[in-house]
């Protein structure tokens, strides 16, 4: 609607960016702003952290792959590695948000590579883009300026292991965090 504030500046948030581009079916459920502040936040300060602990199917992933689309649209050169427990929710991930880009491009400042454009990596023209792995795939080279990990434990019993917990824990301490190009945000 023409007017009305949130579609004046959408881009300057994550909700509004989403709503903005796929309208009222977005449910305003009150934890869903926390999430985006938050996601925010964490994405613009230095060196910054966010740890989101929620039950499963309360959006954290897709309010993720809106993170990932608003921060492009406003840094596309930004490079962005996301990590999840499984290889096939990584390459969905990856997928979703690359068509939410193409189905937008009018609207976004967003320009895909053509010289790499997979279901779980691609790049803008600008040189950022997004590399969606398993938590356990090897990303060798791979500089990133924002890091997301999204349920790095995938199921109930491999969430009440030690092991699978600790193992979960040294990927992301180790490999993972090495590929920031700030060394001061790990």
């Amino acid at each position: 609607r023409m007017g009305d504030p949130i579609d004046l500046q959408w881009h300057t948030s994550i909700y509004g960016t989403a709503r903005h581009l796929i309208g009222e079916t977005i449910r305003p459920w009150p934890y869903v702003h926390k999430i985006c502040e938050s996601l925010e936040t964490c994405i613009q300060e230095p060196n910054g952290r966010l740890i989101l602990c929620m039950p499963s199917r309360y959006g954290k992933t897709v309010w993720l792959r809106w993170a990932i689309i608003w921060a492009l649209h406003n840094n596309p050169s930004m490079r962005i590695l996301y990590f999840t427990h499984s290889e096939i929710l990584a390459i969905k991930t990856g997928r979703e948000t690359m068509e939410t880009v193409l189905a937008h491009s009018a609207t976004l400042v967003i320009t895909l590579s053509r010289k790499r454009a997979w279901q779980s990596e691609w790049e803008t023209s600008e040189g950022g883009g997004l590399i969606a792995q398993s938590l356990s795939s090897h990303v060798y080279g791979r500089p990133a300026d924002l890091i997301l990990v999204d349920d790095p434990i995938g199921s109930f019993l491999d969430a009440h292991s030690p092991t699978m917990r600790n193992n979960a824990y040294e990927q992301i301490r180790g490999p993972i965090r090495t590929r920031l190009d700030n060394q001061d945000a790990s």
